[in-house]
């Protein structure tokens, strides 16, 4: 229960970036800009979800590390409620960018670790159990961007309950890391990773990578894009299409991860790869058209947000209990968050020289490059969803 709601808060607060972004374009600040603000959030991540792993491999109370990255949230979202109330006076882009960093560090934390204590609990339905997880993650993604347009266009408050909602989450979690019991034997985990596991974890991290690229890519522009292609004035109504990228994960993150326990990874994370990139190629072609622009930000929200649901479960098929938060941290610092820092960088810079659409065409082609990779990679998987004679070999 305080995983799903850990997960609610981390992916929600962690949208509130890409969904404030149309505001300070408006008010002048360019591409660039938002392209080193949101590369800041995303490396902060990537860098400091190393640190993460390793220590979730020895600590004996993983739940006070999830306080901490709620209480991280918590200074990270006020941070960006003043810095979003002083915009256009000169210090509200340092507190971004300080904002940035903060939520970076406390976005680190719930992916290696949340993984971790659910991948220890479940083992024949792990896909299922990191679906249904993932789809809270998913919830946050996709309910938050109305939760803050509608507090920054209705209210005065600013973003300041959804400041005190992680605090407040932070709570339960540290009194039950007062009483819980180690998921790991730490004893066994202070080796390094096996040799024999650098190729996959290597492999899993390019997948990542790319993911990362496409979904990050795609989402910290997309407010901007539908202001700008539609004509929106930004508001409620662009917080709702917002969440429509999203809200197709909640449902099939579970449904994903069911099919992946029973077909397999590799079959699984092909047909992902595939309508991910494919519906970001219908968005920018047909978004003229409501229903399509309807059916494509959907699709993409089903297909392109699996990672925690699918990656995270696959390295769990090919690496040691005991080293799983690493192996985790690896895949998710380096893949996701690297790549994710990447790609408002890539989308960015041809934005600035091209436009938004053909920054999008390029991240959907680099998403689509990783096929091979996936196939060589469930090679490697040992757990019997993976072994040859079954569906995926």
């Amino acid at each position: 229960m305080l995983t799903s709601i850990a997960h609610y808060i981390n992916d929600g607060a962690a949208i509130a970036y890409a969904t404030v972004y149309p505001l300070y374009v408006y008010m002048g600040y360019s591409y660039t800009d938002i392209s080193i603000a949101s590369a800041l959030y995303l490396g902060t991540s990537s860098i400091s979800s190393l640190f993460i792993g390793r220590i979730g491999d020895r600590v004996e109370r993983p739940f006070i590390i999830l306080a901490i990255g709620m209480i991280l949230w918590s200074l990270a979202i006020a941070i960006l409620g003043i810095s979003i109330s002083l915009i256009g006076s000169s210090i509200a882009y340092p507190l971004l960018i300080a904002s940035t960093i903060v939520g970076g560090i406390a976005s680190s934390i719930y992916h290696p670790i949340g993984a971790g204590i659910l991948s220890h609990h479940f083992t024949e339905d792990r896909g299922l159990a990191l679906g249904i997880n993932g789809a809270m993650g998913a919830f946050g993604r996709s309910s938050y961007p109305v939760i803050i347009t509608l507090l920054l266009t209705t209210t005065h408050i600013g973003l300041f309950p959804l400041a005190l909602i992680p605090l407040l989450a932070s709570i339960p979690m540290i009194a039950l890391a007062r009483i819980a019991t180690k998921i790991v034997d730490m004893k066994s985990s202070t080796g390094s990773i096996p040799r024999e596991v650098y190729m996959p974890i290597a492999l899993l991290t390019i997948i990542a990578m790319a993911r990362g690229i496409v979904a990050q890519g795609a989402l910290t522009y997309l407010a901007i894009m539908v202001t700008q292609k539609l004509g929106i004035a930004y508001g409620v109504e662009v917080g709702l299409l917002t969440s429509l990228a999203m809200v197709g994960s909640i449902v099939s993150q579970p449904l994903l991860g069911v099919i992946s326990d029973r077909l397999g990874r590799r079959n699984t994370m092909f047909l992902t790869t595939v309508m991910a990139s494919l519906s970001l190629y219908g968005f920018i072609e047909f978004y003229r058209y409501q229903i399509a622009l309807y059916l494509s930000l959907f699709l993409f929200g089903v297909f392109a947000f699996e990672a925690f649901t699918l990656l995270l479960a696959f390295v769990s098929d090919t690496v040691p209990q005991r080293y799983i938060n690493t192996a985790n941290s690896i895949v998710w610092g380096i893949g996701i968050s690297a790549g994710g820092s990447m790609g408002p960088v890539i989308v960015g810079l041809i934005a600035s020289h091209s436009s938004l659409d053909t920054g999008y065409a390029v991240i959907a082609f680099i998403n689509l490059l990783t096929m091979p990779v996936i196939y060589i990679a469930s090679r490697y998987a040992v757990t019997e969803y993976n072994r040859p004679g079954f569906h995926n070999h």
